[in-house]
């Protein structure tokens, strides 16, 4: 649907996508921004509970400070932000505290699956700043889009035998509301804001999912509010705020 929409907009205005020159960065974005974590937060969401995925997927920041400061020099990494990242790994911990001495299962899978997954937005959000200057947003959402669609497609008819379309209204307007606001605008807004403020507070953005993660899940999931979830996201919230505070 997203791929759809976008080719409208490329056609409409006469933007060319230059497929055989760029095709290589869009096959990076396309597993690591997209085919790749999206695998992995798909299959998560099914064995930890959604306000947790979002929580998880919120340290994406801390990850884009660290990887930036080795490839981007206007986004060193300063006291505050070191402040900042050990604040946030520690809501992590505080977070997963209650199953770090247990055996690993598909708990604690889910977790690190959430985990590598935020992990592969930071990595994608550095190569986008170095690599894609000039590349028209849209152009290269749509062919990220395009690899991201040809490499997980097989997957599910290796893995989802068989495979069945969604019988419910609600699931079909989940289905249109993933595919064009959340994998098209949202990415087309997101390329746009890498090069306009830069990685690491655009990843900051992140910030927001826990709070809708969290509240979404406990209203319409009946999910339950643990002590360690609120704590911990506190404190991921507050070292997020900390690595962008700017010195007055």
């Amino acid at each position: 649907l997203a791929i759809i929409c976008l080719a409208l907009v490329l056609w409409q205005q006469r933007t060319p996508i230059k497929f055989r020159r760029r095709w290589p960065i869009y096959l990076f974005l396309g597993t690591v921004t997209m085919g790749l974590p999206f695998v992995l937060a798909a299959w998560a969401g099914t064995v930890i509970p959604s306000s947790l995925s979002a929580i998880l997927n919120s340290t994406n920041p801390f990850w884009t400070v660290l990887i930036a400061s080795f490839f981007l020099p206007e986004e060193r990494l300063t006291i505050n932000r070191l402040v900042g990242l050990a604040l946030g790994f520690t809501g992590v911990v505080v977070l997963m505290s209650d199953r770090l001495m247990v055996g690993v299962g598909n708990f604690q899978l889910g977790m690190l699956a959430m985990l590598f997954a935020a992990v592969c937005y930071a990595v994608s959000a550095v190569v986008v700043r170095l690599k894609t200057r000039g590349i028209p947003p849209t152009a290269l959402t749509i062919g990220e889009l395009i690899f991201a669609w040809l490499l997980v497609t097989p997957g599910a008819f290796i893995f989802e035998v068989p495979v069945r379309l969604p019988a419910q209204v609600i699931t079909w307007a989940a289905v249109f509301f993933l595919g064009i606001m959340a994998s098209g605008l949202s990415l087309v807004l997101y390329f746009s804001l890498l090069h306009e403020i830069g990685a690491t507070r655009t990843a900051t953005a992140s910030y927001l999912q826990p709070l809708i993660g969290v509240a979404l899940g406990a209203v319409f999931l009946a999910e339950q509010l643990d002590w360690r979830m609120l704590a911990g996201g506190v404190m991921i919230l507050a070292g997020v705020w900390w690595v962008n505070k700017r010195k007055k």
